[in-house]
């Protein structure tokens, strides 16, 4: 006995096994490209993906080459970062507030130490 063709899967989104196994191979194929083509093929996902790409060959090609070197490539780029860092927490906390803090901070670990 041979299986009727309906549109079940293509045109009602009916994913079951009666929709499946009624429907004809070009409508199954339809149905799964439309499956993939609303999560993952629009112009955002596929920059992202991209951009993940690219992140992920940088970080493979680079990464033997900070662990040879001990990161003494970076150094410049983590000298700039703790710049803006320290300029950041000035402005917010203010230099007299932040020697304060550090003056106590280094009394209390000399007298665990000497405890």
């Amino acid at each position: 006995m041979k299986l009727i063709r309906t549109k079940l899967l293509l045109n009602h989104n009916h994913n079951s096994d009666v929709g499946i196994a009624t429907a004809s191979h070009l409508d199954f194929c339809r149905w799964q490209f439309r499956g993939l083509r609303t999560h993952q093929w629009s112009c955002n996902e596929y920059m992202k993906m991209v951009v993940m790409f690219i992140g992920s060959s940088s970080a493979l090609l680079s990464i033997p080459l900070f662990v040879l070197t001990h990161g003494l490539i970076l150094y410049p780029f983590w000298i700039v970062d703790h710049i803006i860092q320290v300029r950041k927490i000035r402005k917010k906390y203010g230099v007299d507030y932040l020697n304060k803090s550090a003056e106590e901070l280094v009394k209390e670990i000399q007298e665990k130490d000497q405890q």
